[in-house]
């Protein structure tokens, strides 16, 4: 499928399904968000939201709301039953905000981490984080990981190929993963397994979370296909 009615500069940063609308959206370089009709292949509006590439989207589990993040140190909260308004704005980081992603068990909290090194975990009712951490340098992504019970955890990446696991509880990071190829992070896998997608091969590096806390825990290697 081909979005219409885009010019040729209209170069696409970042992706995301409204399934329950059969919606799809991308963000560009420019910071201009665009939703498109899957079913119809038509546009369902346009609009800028960001006075930079749109890096992350993310929507809502149930609330009619899109989260976007960007090159201009913002992150937005739009609402599509109001007609795309904006209803929140977060300065969030002090540089690129690599990724926003909402907690699967508690979608009233969103996290994001930035260029800055920080990893913030917001209400999406305050304009101010309930958290921030600080991981040291330059992050990629963010992911959560529930392996059961009350115990609830986020992973981090860096530009490094270092991840880092944080315990929700404590706000403790509790283990450093190194020896991770340098790339994207790209969440985490069955069985508590941190996969990493590699810039210039498709090559899986993969460590799982069963050792107890504490310590550095090297990867191991694996390759897909």
């Amino acid at each position: 499928m081909t979005l219409k009615n885009l010019a040729p500069t209209d170069m696409m940063r970042s992706v995301k399904f409204i399934a329950r609308k059969r919606w799809f959206m991308a963000g560009d370089f420019h910071g201009w968000i665009h939703v498109h009709s899957f079913a119809m292949n038509d546009e369902v509006t346009k609009f800028k939201g960001h006075d930079g590439a749109v890096i992350s989207l993310v929507v809502h589990p149930s609330d009619p709301l899109v989260v976007s993040s960007s090159v201009d140190r913002h992150i937005k909260l739009w609402n599509w039953k109001a007609g795309w308004r904006c209803v929140r704005k977060l300065k969030a980081h002090l540089n690129n905000v690599e990724k926003v992603l909402f907690n699967p068990w508690d979608s009233n909290c969103l996290a994001s981490v930035g260029n800055d090194n920080m990893l913030k975990i917001w209400k999406i009712s305050s304009p101010l984080p309930v958290t921030i951490l600080d991981c040291d340098e330059h992050q990629l992504t963010v992911d959560y990981f529930h392996p059961g019970g009350d115990r609830q955890y986020i992973v981090t990446g860096s530009v490094s190929g270092k991840a880092r696991i944080w315990d929700v509880k404590t706000n403790t990071c509790i283990r450093h993963i190194s020896g991770l190829q340098t790339g994207r992070c790209v969440g985490v896998g069955g069985a508590g397994a941190v996969s990493w997608e590699t810039a210039r091969r498709e090559v899986l590096e993969a460590t799982t979370l069963a050792r107890g806390p504490g310590g550095e825990s090297r990867a191991g290697l694996g390759r897909s296909g």
